[in-house]
C-alpha cells in the first residue's frame, strides 16, 4: 500500500482516578484506511470494519495490510510532519520524548531548545 497520510494519535482514556494511555495510527491511500488502536482495546480496522481484536495479533495484521510495522508508521509519521532535522539555533541534534499525555516533543539535545510539538488528544471517555 502506497501511503497518502499517516495519523498518529495518543491520549488518555478510561476512568478519570485511573487513565490508560492509548495509540491510534491511521494509514490512509486512494480509499483504503487501516486503523490500529492499542490502549484498554486493542484492534485493527479495515475501511471501518474490525478485522481482529486478537492482541497477539493485532501488530501482524497491521503490518500485513499496510506493509510496514508499527515503529516505521512512526518513523514514517515523523518525516512527513516533524520538519526539522537538526536545532534551528544551534544546529545540534534532536531527541524525541514524551511530553504530558499524549503529547511528542522533539528537542535539541545540546540547547534544551523544543523545536516540535504534537498536540495532546482530548481526553476520551
Amino acid at each position: 500500500m502506497a501511503i497518502t497520510k499517516i495519523t498518529i494519535r495518543t491520549g488518555v482514556q478510561g476512568p478519570l482516578h485511573d487513565p490508560y494511555g492509548y495509540e491510534e495510527i491511521t494509514v490512509r491511500h486512494n480509499n483504503d484506511t487501516v486503523e490500529y488502536h492499542a490502549g484498554l482495546d486493542t484492534w485493527v480496522k479495515s475501511n471501518g470494519k474490525v478485522v481482529t481484536e486478537d492482541v497477539r495479533q493485532v501488530r501482524a495484521v497491521f503490518e500485513k495490510l499496510v506493509g510496514f510495522s508499527v515503529e516505521k508508521a512512526h518513523k514514517y509519521h515523523q518525516r512527513l510532519t516533524g520538519p526539522f532535522h537538526k536545532c534551528p539555533k544551534c544546529k545540534g541534534a534532536l531527541e524525541s520524548s514524551p511530553g504530558y499525555a499524549g503529547e511528542q516533543l522533539q528537542y535539541c539535545a545540546a540547547c534544551g531548545n523544543i523545536v516540535w510539538s504534537e498536540d495532546p488528544t482530548p481526553y476520551i471517555q
